[in-house]
């Protein structure tokens, strides 16, 4: 009769339970890499949309335009620039994203002035 031998039977299945996950952890890693800085961008898009109204909500109607300044954050930079079209108030700021392309946004304020 044959002798079974079960000696390492739970160190195998260690190794390979090991392997399956480094394999499954190296095919996802790339992808997690690009949702975190998917993330990131969306954060900072946020941050600017806030930054603009901020700054939107701050301007009067006898101020020069057009103006063009930096607004220093936390961790980002953002370049605002405002000026008058007709009775607009059209106020625009870019960045740069966490993959360093320059994004930018614009909002039109109807009639800002009322003379």
């Amino acid at each position: 009769m044959l002798k079974k031998f079960e000696d390492g039977f739970i160190a195998f299945d260690l190794l390979l339970s090991l392997s399956c996950l480094i394999i499954i952890t190296s095919f996802f890693l790339p992808f997690l890499q690009d949702i975190i800085i998917n993330f990131q961008n969306s954060d900072m898009r946020l941050l600017a949309e806030k930054t603009l109204y901020d700054e939107i909500l701050l301007k009067k109607e006898n101020e020069a335009f057009p103006q063009i300044y930096t607004v220093q954050t936390d961790e980002n930079e953002y370049h605002l620039n405002f000026e008058i079209e007709k009775k607009h108030l059209v106020g625009c700021i870019e960045w740069f994203n966490a993959k360093t392309n320059l994004e930018s946004m614009c909002h039109y304020v109807p009639n800002f002035i009322t003379k």
